[in-house]
């Protein structure tokens, strides 16, 4: 499969994965609202002098990573239910690694490109509880024009997010592969009850609430994916990380008990409900969590 096509195709999904709509879904309001992206575009196209802005973003993400010309470059996929720590386990664990091995990696989170939208910091005094669905859709173009540089640059990257959307993760891992990347999966865990307790302390530090039943479907459907997908990848590790990361599987170890649970957070609810809302949940994950445990 050519390099080129599987490029193209890559771009395409993890576009996919990033842009959720128009609207944050749970937002009960039903009064219009403009967010950035209305604000900024004529006719679905960002003017000039938004582009440039986005251009500028881009290129000091994309400066932080070194390309590979003659070695594969790394795709770094972070997974992880709702408050199940996947933001401590990149910025501990991950980046000591990488720091390691001397790999500039780029990060692909909507969730860090929101803090560089001029107005997010405005909303965010007057309209807490929407600040981030005013500035989601506009993040995640920025997102999806990162991640056409840095693959088109061959440089390596990381990319957080639920991981509840099996089939968007399984097509993006075989284009990865033909497009030359090494692939390597990191995936958090917490206890449900763990979950949810770190998310009401988040809300109440930001004024942002994530539903229960959103953070126990992302929770139940972290486990197929990562089953779909770990013999497709180079590496995978998934992280215990209750009170700090502790192993619970990789292609080399497991921990028979502690990994059975994990997977059964996966045979809970019925399966038609869970794909109705793996949209919602996935969205909600993008739009509403701020970064963080």
């Amino acid at each position: 499969m050519p390099a080129k096509f599987c490029l193209k195709r890559g771009i395409k999904i993890i576009t996919a994965m990033l842009r959720r709509g128009n609207a944050d879904p749970f937002v009960r309001s039903r009064k219009p609202f403009r967010d950035t992206k209305m604000m900024h575009t004529v006719g679905r196209r960002y003017t000039e002098e938004r582009h440039r802005l986005h251009r500028k973003i881009v290129r000091r993400i994309a400066e932080k990573a070194e390309g590979h010309h003659k070695g594969a470059p790394i795709a770094i996929l972070i997974g992880g239910g709702t408050a199940s720590g996947k933001t401590t386990l990149r910025k501990g664990l991950v980046q000591r690694e990488l720091k390691k091995r001397r790999i500039k990696a780029a990060l692909i989170d909507p969730d860090e490109l929101k803090a560089r939208i001029p107005e997010y910091k405005g909303f965010q005094k007057t309209d807490p509880k929407r600040a981030a669905s005013l500035v989601h859709r506009e993040s995640c173009d920025i997102g999806a024009l990162l991640l056409k540089r840095l693959m088109s640059e061959r440089k390596s990257f990381i990319y957080e997010g639920t991981m509840a959307r099996t089939g968007q993760y399984i097509r993006l891992v075989e284009r990865l592969r033909g497009a030359g990347y090494r692939i390597v999966v990191f995936v958090a865990d917490v206890p449900l009850r763990i979950a949810k307790r770190r998310a009401v302390e988040r809300a109440r530090r930001t004024g942002r609430t994530v539903p229960a039943r959103v953070i126990e479907i992302t929770h139940r459907l972290v486990p197929g994916t990562l089953e779909a997908i770990k013999d497709r990848v180079d590496c995978y590790w998934v992280y215990d990380m209750e009170k700090g990361p502790k192993l619970i599987a990789s292609k080399e170890y497991v921990d028979g008990g502690r990994y059975d649970r994990f997977l059964k957070k996966g045979q809970r609810g019925r399966r038609k409900r869970k794909a109705k809302i793996a949209r919602k949940a996935d969205l909600a994950d993008d739009v509403l969590n701020p970064p963080g445990p």
